[in-house]
């Protein structure tokens, strides 16, 4: 019931755990046109998430395609951008991109976006719905996902992955959120989910502010006109410079000082 799905036909990111193939199955549930595509990196434990993957799959009747993407190295940021390409160039015109990301996944991004400071679009988490991507399970925790797949008898496996503290993700996930929920109680992970939501809000309409600055599109780049981002103000300004390197820098839009060397231009500060 907490699912929220788009009108669209949709291609389900069926990574082998139990949240994409619970994401898989309510999208089914849902009525639309569904298929799935299951990403491998190749790694160690590639093989049986893919046998997962297409089990599940096969479990609901979905099409299933298998795409091949090797990273440049093995750190999330890497391995996250080769399975966003990978599944871009595989999603057709008229679909969507669903991923299983829970409240879970929400709570963790919060937590690690602001622990390395990042401003309010960081601290708006994970977006429930961006381009051609959508997140549908964002209001259901990873156990009632988990249960879920349990009850409905669907296949997954544990990534064991997830259990490698040497990733930030992972140590926010088993160590500093079980402590802040021992110690502040077990509210944290649907809090952080909620600042998130209201965060998302605040930062949506300053994104709407940000995009009547105008953007023109050259053969030899992109171009901001200066004398508007040094007369708005630096929040505004600096949407309007993220919008502009997330089209260059598609899906990801760069980095705090990314921004920052860009309004330093348009204030001519820099050349």
């Amino acid at each position: 019931a907490a699912a929220r799905f788009p009108e669209a036909s949709l291609l389900v990111a069926l990574g082998g755990g139990a949240d994409s193939a619970v994401c898989a199955w309510a999208a089914v549930q849902a009525g639309g046109v569904v298929r799935a595509a299951t990403v491998d990196h190749g790694l160690p434990a590639s093989p049986a998430l893919v046998a997962s993957a297409r089990a599940a799959a096969e479990h609901l009747g979905l099409d299933h395609r298998l795409l091949p993407a090797a990273a440049e190295g093995d750190s999330e940021a890497a391995l996250r951008t080769a399975r966003y390409a990978a599944l871009e160039a595989e999603v057709r015109p008229e679909e969507l991109i669903a991923t299983g990301h829970t409240r879970d996944d929400q709570a963790e991004t919060v937590l690690a976006n602001l622990v390395r400071g990042a401003g309010t679009p960081g601290l708006a988490g994970i977006p429930a719905r961006r381009g051609r991507w959508c997140r549908p399970l964002l209001g259901v925790s990873r156990a009632e996902a988990r249960a879920a797949a349990d009850a409905l008898g669907l296949p997954y496996a544990d990534d064991p992955e997830n259990e490698d503290a040497a990733r930030r993700r992972n140590l926010l996930r088993h160590r500093v959120i079980p402590v802040m929920e021992e110690s502040l109680g077990p509210g944290v992970r649907p809090a952080l989910a909620r600042a998130a939501r209201l965060l998302a809000a605040d930062d949506a309409e300053l994104e709407r502010s940000a995009g009547v600055v105008p953007l023109r599109c050259d053969p030899d780049g992109l171009r901001l006109p200066a004398a508007v981002l040094a007369t708005l103000p630096e929040p505004v300004a600096g949407r309007a410079a993220r919008r502009a390197l997330r089209l260059l820098l598609d899906p990801y839009p760069g980095v705090g000082e990314d921004v920052a060397a860009v309004l330093r231009v348009a204030r001519g500060e820099a050349p």
